[in-house]
């Protein structure tokens, strides 16, 4: 399970997948965002 909190609240719960695959929740589309994605141009 996975449980996103924004200013001390929880904001969004559910299974990893669920949460990743489709948030409800601006902060957790943000934070998802965020995470730096490995593609094959990494070091060209």
């Amino acid at each position: 399970r996975m449980l996103v909190m924004y200013a001390g609240r929880r904001v969004e719960e559910g299974q990893v997948a669920n949460v990743i695959k489709a948030p409800a929740h601006p902060y957790t589309r943000g934070l998802i965002a965020c995470v730096p994605h490995i593609t094959s141009d990494v070091g060209a």
